[in-house]
């Protein structure tokens, strides 16, 4: 019994061995002109356009967490999306879309997102992406900068006027809600 499994497999050998052969060239030819479309999905980090409209608006804006960066698919043929990857794409927000919503003082701005490379070849996934951030009123306050003295003076010396030289005022800028928090300004000496 065993010489005869034996004797069925070692015979014509050659011709199996080239079978396997032959079966594996053809399917990496096949794999290989045969370019199937595929998807692969990409995170890429936002990059904000225009954020001196918003200082025209008067409002001060705080990215909302998870979205300074997007995810997206990209549609294109196999040989395509190995060619590429995350630096191959951009996605920007530019703030002068910016969608406010006054009650939640949210405000949500499209993502725009690009390919560099193969550009006509990749299509991106339909679905837009926003860009949110909270928004608040921007505030800008001059407060006098007022000395403070710490410490006790050495043996042998004296302390004089202390003052702060021109200029003496400093310029605060910022969320209202954190501007008008500040009363005074102290360099501490």
């Amino acid at each position: 019994m065993k010489n005869n499994v034996l004797k069925t497999l070692t015979k014509n050998l050659g011709f199996k061995i080239l079978a396997v052969i032959f079966s594996f060239t053809l399917w990496l030819i096949v794999y290989n002109i045969d370019d199937p479309t595929i998807t692969r999905k990409y995170t890429v980090s936002v990059t904000v356009e225009n954020i001196a409209y918003l200082e025209k608006l008067n409002k001060y804006h705080e990215v909302m967490e998870g979205t300074n960066q997007v995810t997206f698919s990209a549609t294109a043929n196999r040989s395509i999306l190995d060619k590429i990857d995350e630096s191959d794409f951009i996605a920007t927000a530019n703030m002068e879309h910016i969608a406010i919503d006054e009650v939640e003082k949210i405000g949500r701005i499209p993502i725009d997102i690009t390919c560099n490379r193969y550009s006509s070849s990749v299509k991106l996934s339909n679905t837009v992406k926003y860009y949110k951030v909270s928004l608040e009123d921007l505030m800008s306050k001059q407060l006098v900068i007022t000395p403070e003295v710490h410490g006790i003076v050495a043996d042998g010396y004296a302390l004089g006027e202390v003052s702060v030289v021109a200029p003496n005022v400093l310029g605060v800028s910022g969320p209202a809600s954190l501007v008008q928090q500040i009363s005074n300004v102290k360099a501490t000496i």
